[in-house]
């Protein structure tokens, strides 16, 4: 079972008749979407022994739950290398927080030796794993199916949005888009939505200098590339 707490605190409090008799589910007019994919995956698959392959994504998800735990998002599920969380309600910064994180981790992941959880001290050759990220903002609806195995899943436009943008993202990078605050300066998506410098970044684009990640609109697309400033 992969819930999250207050889908399964929702569960706990239906009797066993209703839960079998209605189908659990809730829109969330307000969510922040995380996709992100590991690129070479597949061909990485076909020449790795398979308990290589089960160790990095243990490792790795291992370390996305950690941060999904200190920035506080909800951790959707994972898709062979795909890897989904949400924000749900007004704090996308949980996710653009979570998703920098994850980033700087696969930077200093660098030829990489995978420690073969299922052979003591055994390690690959080194490899490289980049990954890309999507974000989107927007509704989606959350529910449950089915009777057994029961997980959580979500559907709607911000996944859509978000698996598009992470098709479309570069090695090692975040490509994000929040339809609702990307107006005329990427900086003042950073001073409205999260409110860490306030009193630094005042709305002109010129006096933004103390925001701590920057926007870059992407050439093509309607989205931004998401990065941390550097000191």
């Amino acid at each position: 079972m992969l819930l999250p707490l207050f889908v399964a605190q929702q569960l706990l409090r239906k009797s066993m008749s209703e839960r079998n008799r209605r189908l659990l589910k809730q829109q969330f007019r307000s969510a922040t979407v995380f996709q992100s994919d590991l690129m070479g995956f597949t061909q990485l698959s076909s020449t790795l022994d398979p308990s290589f392959i089960v160790s990095l994504l243990h490792h790795l998800y291992a370390k996305y739950d950690q941060f999904a735990t200190q920035f506080n998002v909800e951790k959707i599920e994972t898709i062979g290398d795909a890897y989904i969380c949400v924000s749900f309600g007004g704090h996308p910064e949980h996710i653009i927080e979570f998703a920098l994180n994850v980033v700087n981790m696969h930077i200093q992941l660098k030829d990489y030796r995978i420690p073969n959880i299922f052979q003591h001290e055994s390690v690959s050759n080194p490899i490289n794993i980049n990954i890309r990220i999507g974000i989107a903002h927007g509704h989606v609806l959350g529910c449950i199916l089915g009777r057994s195995c029961l997980r959580f899943h979500i559907f709607g436009n911000a996944l859509d949005r978000a698996i598009q943008l992470e098709g479309k993202c570069l090695p090692n990078s975040i490509l994000g888009i929040y339809t609702h605050i990307f107006i005329n300066y990427h900086t003042l998506f950073y001073h409205f939505t999260f409110g860490l410098a306030p009193t630094a970044c005042p709305q002109t684009k010129a006096k933004c200098e103390d925001v701590l990640v920057n926007f870059i609109k992407h050439d093509t697309l309607d989205a931004y590339w998401v990065s941390r400033k550097e000191s």
